[in-house]
């Protein structure tokens, strides 16, 4: 590798810590369930997990010391969703990011709560914003919009233009529902009244003939 990519991988491969030694090789021994592991900057890695292996892949990095989740989104990509997971830790002052595809169709996800308690708002807010379902979360309910609401805003097939026209339908829909009520209460106008019944047409009657002379 060559260029200002090859100076950065080799800072990059210099500046590597004890601890970000022990992580590298804790994710390659957990190969192929963890695969592409590197070391972004100094204190900061990143990965990609296969979707079935999030939660053991998360409880092996907690106990070597990533202890806090600060952060579980997604990037929507239609087809497919990438769950993002960023690491945290407080002794080492390092961060590691993961990576994960799910289905874009029928997002569905494993829980992180049973490994961090705190993964229940943000799987929350990712149910809310991007549909995903979390298997095993305790609590899956909405954070910001209506319960019924059966739209996920930061999904790629979100229109804003369907809010206004679905608002527009609703005010044509009442106002019709308005002017058919108000017509169905008008007092209505007297029957006109019945046509005269025809003549009977006139008979042709013959003459009568005078009395002659007998």
């Amino acid at each position: 590798m060559t260029g200002t990519g090859g100076a950065a991988a080799a800072a990059a491969g210099a500046a590597r810590s004890a601890f970000e030694e022990r992580v590298l090789a804790e994710l390659g021994a957990m190969a192929p369930a963890v695969s592409e592991p590197a070391i972004q900057k100094p204190h900061r890695l990143i990965a990609r997990v296969k979707a079935g292996s999030i939660v053991d892949v998360s409880r092996r990095l907690k106990l070597i010391g990533f202890d806090h989740l600060s952060c579980e989104t997604c990037v929507d990509y239609e087809s497919e969703i990438e769950m993002v997971y960023l690491l945290w830790s407080y002794k080492e002052k390092c961060l590691i990011e993961l990576r994960s595809r799910i289905s874009g169709t029928e997002p569905k996800a494993a829980s992180l709560v049973p490994v961090w308690t705190g993964a229940e708002f943000h799987e929350r807010e990712a149910y809310d914003m991007f549909g995903v379902i979390f298997e095993g979360c305790p609590n899956l309910r909405r954070v910001l919009l209506p319960d019924e609401w059966t739209l996920f805003p930061f999904r790629k097939s979100f229109k804003i233009e369907s809010i206004h026209e679905k608002r527009k339908r609703a005010e044509a829909e009442k106002a019709k529902a308005a002017k058919a009520a108000a017509a169905a209460a008008a007092p209505k106008p007297p029957a006109p009244p019945a046509p005269p019944a025809p003549a009977p047409p006139a008979q042709n009657v013959p003459p009568e003939k005078e009395a002659g002379p007998k």
